[in-house]
């Protein structure tokens, strides 16, 4: 896909910097659950002389979003997250690589499993801030969430998702910590031999 847009490596969005991050932790949401999109998003995504309503329905589903508490009472903010393909994962994930990671959505951009849960949550408040001016606005990201959702091209296995997340995670983890065990084993297999070593030297030294 050409991704028709100059992107540097210094890509901001309100203030933080995009993430590059592709160890097994991170791209687990690749494979169950791609991050949602912004409205400046569907700019850098959008090829120009594409309508932007059959370009959604062939790469975008409506999701529910999230329920988040202001001073009015729950604020109900919706969102565009990338369709998936038959196999579970991100339909921009081929063979291993992400088809349009210079300009990825921001859900997958700017957040990953190495910060703070306090920055990340900084980062996901300001997405949905940004969506939820757009959608109170009836900009372009709201008008395609109500096409794609009129037209029944939904994302709703959010739970499911995220069940998988978990149980990929904590084989990663697992796995982690079996290698760094075995690490250590071999270090310490190591010390031990050269301790026996300069013991049978020195005894060498005193011998003679």
């Amino acid at each position: 896909m050409d991704t028709h847009s100059d992107v540097t490596a210094e890509r901001t969005e309100f203030g933080f910097s995009r993430t590059s991050c592709d160890c097994h932790k991170c791209s687990v949401f690749c494979k169950h659950m791609p991050g949602f999109l912004v409205p400046s998003d569907l700019t850098r995504l959008i090829p120009p002389d594409a309508d932007p309503y059959l370009w959604a329905e062939e790469h975008l589903r409506a999701s529910f979003g999230a329920l988040v508490p202001s001073p009015v009472g729950m604020r109900w903010i919706p969102s565009l997250v990338p369709a998936k393909s038959v196999e579970g994962h991100c339909h921009w994930l081929k063979n291993g690589h992400c088809e349009v990671h210079a300009v990825s959505p921001y859900g997958c951009a700017f957040l990953d499993q190495h910060m703070s849960d306090r920055e990340a949550q900084r980062r996901s408040e300001a997405g949905r801030e940004a969506r939820w001016d757009e959608m109170v606005r009836e900009g372009l990201y709201e008008k395609l969430w109500v096409h794609l959702s009129e037209k029944g091209l939904t994302y709703d296995t959010g739970d499911v998702d995220r069940q998988r997340i978990r149980s990929s995670l904590t084989t990663i983890r697992r796995k982690e910590q079996s290698v760094m065990k075995a690490s250590r084993r071999r270090d310490l297999r190591k010390k031990k031999r050269l301790a026996r070593k300069r013991k049978k030297a020195s005894r060498k030294r005193r011998r003679n």
